[in-house]
């Protein structure tokens, strides 16, 4: 498996008061996608899986940074298998 460069979103500037200058943030959700290849030969059921670091921040202050692991299982089907029909997050 070869792993891409993660695509994040645009953030969005804000101004607190306890920051010197403007903060890059993901308001209210972010989709983050990280693109890999596989094998054309592949087949069956892969796990993968990785860990997000994330800092929440509110009005009032900004939290320590946590570490979330996260995993998804995907089913590797030949090229010729139709595509999903939706892609859902």
């Amino acid at each position: 498996m070869i792993w891409g460069k993660p695509q994040y979103p645009t953030p969005t500037e804000v101004t607190e008061w306890y920051a010197n200058d403007p903060l890059p943030v993901f308001q209210n959700g972010a989709v983050i996608e990280v693109p890999f290849t596989i094998d054309k030969t592949a087949t069956g059921t892969l796990t993968i899986g990785g860990t997000l670091r994330a800092q929440a921040c509110d009005h009032e202050q900004c939290y320590p940074p946590r570490k979330i692991p996260v995993s998804a299982t995907l089913q590797i089907t030949s090229e010729s298998s139709p595509p999903p029909k939706n892609r859902q997050y």
